[in-house]
């Protein structure tokens, strides 16, 4: 029982993890657009 519990926490935490890397991931990329596009240091965030 405690098995089942235990990886469908760390399946929540992973797709938790996911999310918010997403997020900064959008984040960062509307950062680049508000600070603009010719900024080339914009353009080394992969």
């Amino acid at each position: 029982m405690y098995g089942d519990r235990a990886s469908e926490l760390c399946k929540l935490n992973v797709d938790r993890l996911i999310e918010v890397i997403a997020v900064h991931q959008t984040v960062r990329s509307m950062q680049a657009l508000h600070w603009g596009v010719n900024d080339p240091a914009s353009h080394q965030v992969g």
